[in-house]
């Protein structure tokens, strides 16, 4: 599905995570994906966020800037600082919208602030420039969540950027992405990993 909705000829396995928001559990700042990619051609992932519970207005919903993947890459030395130096500094901020109103005003832009809303088992797909965070869950209620991220099929890494996490996988020898640690999914010529 993400391959297909994405426009790929196929898509290779980047990364899954499950978010759990218990009551009180605080905002997560607005960022995009592809600030992480930066270790691969082409710069690029989708990712699928597929609500396992109900999420309502109070219980830490997603929320997108409409149309920003259409904006230039935004980049700061601050906004940097706070996704490569790790969770911590990543969720312990309290500026929830600060990056994406700066990626805004850069792109002269106004911030058309979405918020999701969705049954459980319900999805969206994003693009991996689509700014977004979610905010905090002030239900009495936990919020699940599963986000999906995958890259084109034919990435590869690049010869200019050494990622402190992902380029550990890398061959001293080839730029090529081993399947062992980031499996082709799909591809349309028929292509799937065994997951076995």
């Amino acid at each position: 599905m993400i391959m297909q909705l994405s426009g790929w000829s196929g898509a290779r396995f980047f990364i899954d995570a499950l978010h759990w928001k218990p009551p009180g559990a605080g905002d997560v700042p607005f960022h995009y994906d592809n600030s992480y990619m930066q270790w691969s051609i082409p710069l690029t992932m989708k990712a699928l966020w597929i609500a396992l519970d109900e999420v309502t207005l109070s219980r830490g919903p997603m929320v997108y800037a409409r149309g920003c993947h259409l904006w230039d890459r935004f980049e700061t030395s601050g906004y940097a600082q706070r996704t490569q130096s790790g969770v911590g500094a990543f969720l312990g901020g309290d500026d929830f919208s600060g990056a994406v109103e700066a990626a805004a005003l850069q792109a002269r832009e106004e911030v058309d602030y979405q918020v999701i809303e969705l049954p459980a088992g319900a999805g969206v797909l994003h693009n991996g420039r689509t700014w977004h965070g979610s905010q905090a869950n002030t239900d009495s209620r936990d919020r699940v969540s599963l986000s999906i991220h995958c890259m084109p099929h034919n990435a590869t890494y690049s010869p200019d950027f050494n990622d402190p996490i992902e380029s550990r996988y890398k061959r001293f020898d080839s730029l090529e992405i081993d399947e062992a640690y980031f499996p082709i999914l799909w591809t349309d010529n028929g292509y799937q990993e065994s997951l076995d």
